[in-house]
C-alpha cells in the first residue's frame, strides 16, 4: 500500500512547491517511491530492485512536458549511506532535482527529512544484518 512520505519539500528559488511523494515496497525485494507535482506537470516515479546489504538496481521514469524519460543505475553494495531505503529515497530525490532543473532556470532544492527518512526505512521493513 502506498504511504506519504511525510518532511519532503520541493522549493523553487526557496518557494514551496504543491505536490506529493509517497512509497511502497512490493514484496521483500521491490521499493517504489512516486512524485507529482501538477504545477509543474511532472511526476517521477522510482523503482529499487535488489536486497538490504546488496547492490540496488534503479530505474527512474519521468514524464513532463518534455514528454517521458528513462534513466537505470545501479547503488553498488556497501555505497550506501542510510538504510538501504533511505538511500533509495534520497537517490529519488536527487532524480526529482535533476528533473525539475532541466525544466527550470530556478534554484531547485528538494529536502528530506529525519521523517522522511525514517517512513522510508518503515516500508521496506527493518534492515537485513550482514552477512
Amino acid at each position: 500500500m502506498r504511504e506519504p512520505v511525510p518532511d519532503f519539500t520541493v522549493r523553487l528559488d526557496g518557494a514551496p512547491v504543491a505536490g506529493s511523494t509517497t512509497i511502497a515496497a512490493a514484496g521483500g525485494y521491490v521499493l517504489v517511491i512516486a512524485s507529482a507535482l501538477p504545477a509543474q506537470a511532472l511526476t517521477l516515479t522510482s523503482c529499487y530492485l535488489g536486497r538490504p546489504g546488496g547492490a540496488i538496481a534503479t530505474s527512474h521514469m519521468r514524464l513532463g512536458p518534455r514528454g517521458e524519460r528513462f534513466t537505470q543505475h545501479v547503488v553498488p553494495a556497501g555505497q550506501q549511506h542510510a538504510t538501504a531505503a533511505g538511500a533509495c529515497l534520497l537517490d529519488h530525490a536527487a532524480a526529482l532535482q535533476d528533473a525539475l532543473a532541466d525544466m527550470t532556470p530556478a534554484t531547485v532544492t528538494v529536502d528530506v527529512g529525519l521523517d522522511a527518512l525514517e517512513r522510508a526505512a518503515d516500508a521496506w521493513g527493518p534492515p537485513t544484518p550482514p552477512g
